[in-house]
């Protein structure tokens, strides 16, 4: 039954990840198919564990019987009009309807009315703001490598500063900056081994009993986060040697002693875009949810973001911004088979190409 589950939940990812599938947006695409798959997983009583690529999952331990029918809906943080009468998000949408509800907005109703115009920006409806930032508030529920949250968000939505971000996205990406409410704009953060001191104090403050944090784990976190604390070119030269020093020594335990794997290291951009792509991902289904359209948008220049909105140069990279408001035109759901390849493209049964 967890197998089945499983299949349904991998299913639900594939329906939401975007339509483009260039060669360079895969991988972030990847993410954010394997965010919902935890989420969904979650909600079906699996537990699960991201462990680099690999999402093992086992039944948690409890009575708890998933219902597999692709009929069933999953309450996710329903509210009432009674329970939530001063709540801006009453009505939010079961889960499954705020994953297939979710769309790419491209044009934004502007909160004050005025005509979409590429000179000025609209002024922000409060409502829709505060209700980005309680999704917010989900999206930082998203699991991470050891929990260390290498990421930092910006959330753009003064008239000001929307004007400055949209002078740094490209094509209509401006515009969408422009006429929606606010712009989240996630940051990866590129040297995390700076806040090893106030990950420590936060991993005791989670949980008094334990004892000081293991040097086993910092040596983990160093090795798969290469986020030295030293400017970039000398850690990426250090990341470049590390990672090829660990793949010559995988090959050679593999080939030729036959015993001993290693893990595949990434570099820190890559590493840190993992953990900020989860929560983007559960930020928007938490948007779609409550009644709000986005849309994730990679056509940036981000030097031009970090100097706007003052981010340190060096240290965070920002893999993508999510613009949110509402959408001028209603979107109509569209079955899974007209929006995504069929199931059997891209899942598979327990070896690469095998469908069921």
């Amino acid at each position: 039954l967890s197998t089945q589950t499983s299949v349904y939940c991998l299913e639900i990812a594939n329906r939401d990840t975007d339509e483009r599938s260039t060669s360079k947006m895969r991988i972030s695409r990847l993410k954010i198919s394997s965010a919902i798959f935890l989420v969904k997983s979650t909600l079906y009583g699996l537990s699960s564990t991201p462990v680099a690529a690999l999402l093992p999952l086992q039944r948690r331990k409890h009575n708890f019987r998933p219902q597999v029918s692709r009929h069933k809906k999953i309450p996710f943080l329903e509210a009432t009009q009674e329970e939530n009468q001063d709540d801006c998000r009453v009505g939010i949408k079961s889960f499954e309807e705020a994953v297939v509800g979710r769309f790419a907005c491209k044009s934004f109703q502007r909160a004050d009315g005025s005509e979409s115009n590429i000179d000025s920006a609209s002024l922000s409806d409060s409502n829709v703001v505060e209700t980005a930032r309680q999704c917010l508030e989900l999206g930082r529920l998203a699991p991470s490598a050891f929990n260390t949250q290498p990421y930092r968000i910006v959330l753009v939505h003064s008239k000001e500063q929307k004007l400055a971000l949209s002078k740094y996205c490209l094509g209509p990406n401006q515009q969408r900056v422009l006429d929606s409410d606010c712009t989240a704009v996630f940051l990866a953060d590129r040297q995390i081994l700076k806040t090893t001191r106030r990950f420590a104090q936060f991993a005791q403050k989670v949980d008094p009993k334990q004892r000081p944090l293991p040097k086993i784990v910092l040596l983990y976190l160093t090795i798969f986060s290469s986020g030295f604390p030293i400017p970039r070119f000398l850690s990426s030269i250090i990341s470049f040697l590390i990672r090829t020093g660990v793949g010559f020594t995988d090959w050679f335990t593999r080939k030729v002693l036959r015993r001993c794997y290693l893990p595949s290291l990434s570099s820190a951009e890559t590493w840190s875009t993992k953990q900020v792509t989860m929560v983007a991902m559960t930020y928007m289904l938490g948007c779609s949810a409550s009644g709000l359209a986005t849309i994730p948008m990679e056509g940036i220049n981000a030097s031009g973001i970090r100097k706007v909105l003052q981010i340190p140069q060096d240290r965070f990279a920002i893999p993508l911004i999510v613009s949110t408001g509402k959408s001028i035109h209603k979107q109509l759901p569209q079955s899974i088979d007209v929006r995504r390849y069929s199931r059997g493209d891209v899942v598979f049964d327990n070896a690469f190409g095998e469908t069921a």
